[in-house]
């Protein structure tokens, strides 16, 4: 059975017990930075499983607040499909504030329950 944000968070707290938000960002930060080096040696089978330990940090927070991410994640990307983008050489961008584009619906937080 594939694994989804919540049933990562679910393995998270009954491993871990409930994450508090700060310590879930001191963790994260801790995998963020463990990315780095590989993907300076270009070990892209290396870096792949820190970027998977930062979602796995990411669903603990997010189960242990009681809070979808999943479901958030669905409507930020509406947000991202709507909007006007200035991408630039590195591959990356910025979203253009102002651009003739409707706004989109506002974000409905959806809590777990």
């Amino acid at each position: 059975m594939p694994e989804t944000y919540e049933t990562i968070g679910k393995w998270a707290i009954d491993t871990f017990g409930r994450g508090k938000p700060l310590a879930c960002y001191a963790k994260l930060g801790e995998e963020f930075g463990e990315l780095a080096r590989p993907l300076q040696k270009q070990q892209y089978d290396k870096a792949i499983l820190e970027m998977a330990d930062m979602i796995i940090v990411l669903s603990h927070m997010a189960a242990s607040l009681g809070l979808d991410l999943q479901y958030a994640v669905e409507q930020k990307m509406r947000v991202n499909h709507a909007r006007t983008w200035a991408i630039n050489a590195e591959g990356t961008g910025t979203h253009v504030e102002g651009a003739s584009v409707p706004p989109p619906a506002p974000l409905q937080l959806k809590v777990n329950g």
